[in-house]
């Protein structure tokens, strides 16, 4: 399994993605969510990212959209 290593306060910390065959829970990509986005000291990132997903849904965005748009905070 590909590793992303990211640093936060000097502790280290290792998120595992997985191949789509072995899909990601919704469970773990919250996780993951909520260590970037403080990591990135970003909590507006956090907190768009449920309404961000469900409109990129809505209007079948593409994944760079979605990026995008929480950077942005539409």
């Amino acid at each position: 399994m590909p590793r992303t290593t990211a640093v936060l306060d000097n502790a280290t910390s290792e998120i595992t993605t997985t191949p789509a065959a072995g899909r990601r829970t919704g469970s773990q990509t919250a996780a993951d969510l909520a260590f970037l986005a403080r990591a990135m000291k970003a909590p507006a990132l956090l907190d768009a990212a449920d309404r961000l997903a469900e409109r990129a849904r809505k209007e079948s965005w593409t994944h760079a959209e979605y990026a995008s748009a929480g950077w942005l905070r539409r």
